[in-house]
């Protein structure tokens, strides 16, 4: 079985809940603190083309999006997505797990329980 990757914030109860659930399970992983190591332009689009979910989902819709001016308007295109987020790690969605070719934004248990047991 392959490594998971997952890109944390420590600070989200999400993320801590995902890695126990993962580490619980005997799994190997890697964690990424995505807002001290930002991925890549590079890592952020091979992010986008694996990702089961919308490209679009990537981006948190929170306040500070909003505080930056921003809009749906500015996340339609893919390339909008990864220079917004090469600009803005902050609003990488959270958690995203990521093994072999597969990518998922892991926000219930449930979604991450069937990630890392396939």
């Amino acid at each position: 079985m392959s490594k998971i990757t997952i890109y944390f914030n420590p600070r989200c109860s999400k993320c801590r809940s995902t890695l126990e659930l993962i580490q619980v399970r005997n799994k190997e992983v890697e964690i990424i603190h995505y807002l001290e190591q930002p991925p890549s332009r590079n890592r952020l689009i091979e992010l986008v083309s694996t990702l089961e979910d919308t490209p679009s989902d990537l981006i948190r819709r929170d306040l500070n999006f909003k505080n930056l001016g921003l809009n749906h308007d500015h996340c339609q295109t893919i390339e909008q997505i990864v220079e917004l987020l090469e600009q803005h790690p902050e609003l990488l969605q959270r958690p995203i797990l990521v093994r072999g070719g597969s990518a998922t934004i892991a926000r219930s248990p449930e979604r991450v329980l069937e990630f890392i047991s396939n």
